[in-house]
């Protein structure tokens, strides 16, 4: 079995009560959260994924299966490296022109759960706008 095979084969897996579970059918491997997210960080960082972007890659993937989206958990990742320009040449994500509100970014190719900037602008937009009508910043910062 290839590479892909072994790791679809273990990330085939449910989510219960925060725990990765085989409770919705019998080929389902047992895994925790912890587990999961090395297996998730390993795979990402032997994809060529530096530390952090593994990391960020795996929150994503794991946050979406926690919250009930099994179809986006761990085995999303496998359509990252999957893609057919994974192994075109990466470059850092740029900030082409933005607004108050908004940021057009050259993804540089890469995966678009390692653009960290867009939920940044949208809070701190969000917090302006609340400042400017009086209301409480919902976050600190």
């Amino acid at each position: 079995m290839d590479t892909h095979g072994i790791l679809a084969a273990r990330w085939a897996v449910a989510i219960d009560g925060g725990t990765m579970t085989d409770s919705a059918g019998r080929d389902r491997i047992r895994m925790s959260v912890a587990e999961a997210r090395g297996l998730g960080e390993a795979a990402m960082r032997g994809a060529g994924y530096d530390g952090d972007e593994a990391r960020i890659l795996t929150d994503h993937v794991l946050d979406a299966a926690l919250s009930g989206y099994e179809y986006s958990g761990l085995p999303k990742l496998l359509n990252v490296v999957d893609h057919p320009d994974f192994n075109l040449p990466r470059r850092p994500i740029a900030v082409l022109r933005e607004t108050g509100a908004t940021a057009l970014l050259d993804g540089g190719n890469n995966t678009g759960m390692v653009a960290p900037i867009a939920p940044r602008k949208r809070r701190s937009h969000a917090r302006r706008q609340a400042a400017s009508r009086s209301f409480a910043s919902p976050t600190p910062g």
